[in-house]
């Protein structure tokens, strides 16, 4: 019997999910990377835990994440910088990748 791989995203969304038991979804992750913004998410819960998606997971992991997602570098870019907009603190690893 071959083993379930679990995708980036999957494991992007139980990460984030960890300390509250759900709130993202894959779905809600996929609409972030590709559209490069948050505006679109909802409830507030999704929006506020993808607030936190830059401090709390590798550049590595999300860029393979928006890969699977359909979505680019530009658009992960676009992304960050509306999270530090709206107040997230900046990330070093973000910073130095551009």
């Amino acid at each position: 019997m071959a083993a379930k791989t679990t995708s980036h995203l999957e494991m992007i969304a139980t990460h984030l999910n960890a300390p509250y038991g759900s709130g993202v979804t894959p779905s809600d992750l996929v609409l972030a990377l590709c559209r490069g913004s948050l505006a679109d998410i909802k409830p507030d819960l999704s929006r506020a835990l993808l607030m936190t998606l830059f401090i709390e997971c590798s550049p590595q992991s999300i860029l393979s994440a928006a890969l699977e997602a359909g979505g680019s570098w530009c658009t992960v870019r676009s992304l960050y910088a509306e999270t530090v907009a709206r107040g997230m603190q900046r990330v070093r690893d973000w910073e130095t990748a551009a």
